[in-house]
């Protein structure tokens, strides 16, 4: 595997916070080859965030250009603490620099839920709004039956487990009728990640056979109209982002709300 790294100059500036705690505001300069993808891996963020932090619309970077991959804030120490605790509800006012990936681990709950209580289709935030945040246990509820529960448990048989398979196979070659590392095809990429729900192994067939949602969950399988009905389908990730076998990129993340697949989507399916 390539390293990043190597292509990446980032200078960080760490300041001094209270109680001993940092932060740190870094600037990567994209060079020929990067994505927000890869830039959010390397550097700890989402591609929302990215987006977010930039201002960007699109997807879209140049060789050359300089990113911010942090808007300040707690440690991470800090923010993974706050992530593990319940939420007691109320209002958020958006502040300047906040995410709603940030927001959520403040919170100790998930960007999805985040969208569906606010009325929310992107990630888009504008300093000044508020956002209602509903009472919310963490995943060690006393009777284990929480959404949040069920869907992090990790392992195998589990949405946690079923997205760590999907991302395992990053950068896999696509190949028509694929099924294996060695080359997927959409629907047999979907098929080996999620492999405890004896999925269909058409498009077509996952999308008439599973049970609609008028939204994702994460772990959920959208679907997309590529070349007349639902022709394309990968697995929600949150905060707008699918993963999928593309035919021109292989295994790959890629953002909803984007132009190609904000138009092409068709809608989502759980099972």
């Amino acid at each position: 595997m390539r390293r990043l790294s190597a292509k990446i100059a980032v200078t960080t500036i760490a300041a001094t916070m209270a109680f001993g705690g940092t932060a740190a505001a870094s600037e990567v300069t994209v060079s020929s080859g990067d994505s927000l993808w890869s830039i959010g891996q390397e550097n700890g963020v989402s591609v929302s965030e990215l987006k977010d932090i930039n201002n960007l619309s699109s997807d879209i970077i140049h060789a050359g250009d300089t990113l911010q991959t942090s808007s300040g804030g707690s440690s991470s120490t800090d923010e993974a603490s706050s992530a593990s605790n319940s939420s007691s509800g109320g209002e958020v006012t958006i502040q300047a620099g906040d995410t709603l990936s940030a927001i959520a681990n403040r919170e100790g709950v998930t960007v999805s839920q985040l969208q569906d209580w606010n009325n929310m289709s992107g990630t888009l935030l504008m300093v000044g709004d508020t956002l209602q945040v509903e009472a919310s246990g963490n995943s060690s509820s006393s009777d284990g039956s929480s959404d949040t529960a069920s869907s992090t448990s990790g392992g195998s048989g589990s949405v946690e487990g079923y997205i760590s398979t999907a991302k395992s196979q990053m950068g896999a070659p696509y190949q028509w009728g694929g099924t294996t590392p060695a080359g997927f095809d959409c629907s047999g990429f979907v098929n080996y990640a999620i492999d405890g729900e004896g999925l269909p192994r058409t498009v077509s067939q996952m999308y008439n056979s599973l049970t609609p949602v008028s939204s994702p969950d994460r772990g959920d399988i959208v679907f997309f109209d590529t070349s007349g009905g639902p022709s394309h389908a990968g697995i929600y990730l949150g905060g707008g982002e699918f993963i999928h076998a593309g035919a021109s990129t292989g295994v790959t993340v890629s953002n909803m709300n984007s132009g190609y697949w904000s138009n092409a989507y068709l809608g989502a399916r759980t099972y």
